[in-house]
């Protein structure tokens, strides 16, 4: 099943006043998309203004959906701030991106493989449990497949067994 998920008001925040966006996406992305990403909680202060905002929409048709990443390395679910954001964001969906090249796991995120998984499967499992829809970005996934095509499958692999 293919669903519409826009982005391009999270690109746009930065450009236009926020009442602005917001009767934007009132009046005419609600009744063709399905999700909006409204930005990353946390990430800057226009951010967290319009999740506060977007509340008062009443949107009949798309869903508000938060962007961040899943918990990271050696840190307990429950407690990592990244997490908690995308909860205070109130909105109904979290998109969660994770990491599906070992390139960037081992490099940039600095953890192993399992560590990795287990970061996408409980971040996951958690949001899942707070009631939140949630979205896995499987960032990277083309390179990490063509780096390591088993690793990049588990890897979309783990979330679907948490989630969407």
């Amino acid at each position: 099943m293919i669903q519409p998920f826009e982005m391009v008001l999270r690109l746009r925040a930065f450009l236009l006043p926020l009442p602005q966006n917001c009767e934007s996406l009132k009046n005419s992305i609600n009744s063709v998309v399905d999700y909006i990403e409204g930005g990353w909680p946390g990430s800057n202060p226009r951010d967290m203004a319009f999740f506060e905002k977007a509340t008062e929409l009443n949107l009949t048709h798309a869903k508000i959906a938060a962007f961040g990443s899943t918990r990271r390395a050696s840190s307990p679910v429950e407690e990592d701030p990244q997490i908690k954001l995308l909860l205070d964001a109130n909105t109904p969906v979290v998109t969660i991106f994770g990491k599906s090249w070992l390139l960037h796991v081992t490099d940039v995120l600095r953890t192993t493989p399992e560590e990795n998984l287990a970061m996408i499967e409980d971040s996951v499992r958690y949001l899942k449990a707070q009631g939140k829809e949630v979205v896995y970005d499987a960032e990277h996934f083309f390179d990490g497949y063509l780096s390591n095509p088993e690793y990049a499958l588990i890897n979309t692999g783990c979330c679907r067994k948490r989630g969407r």
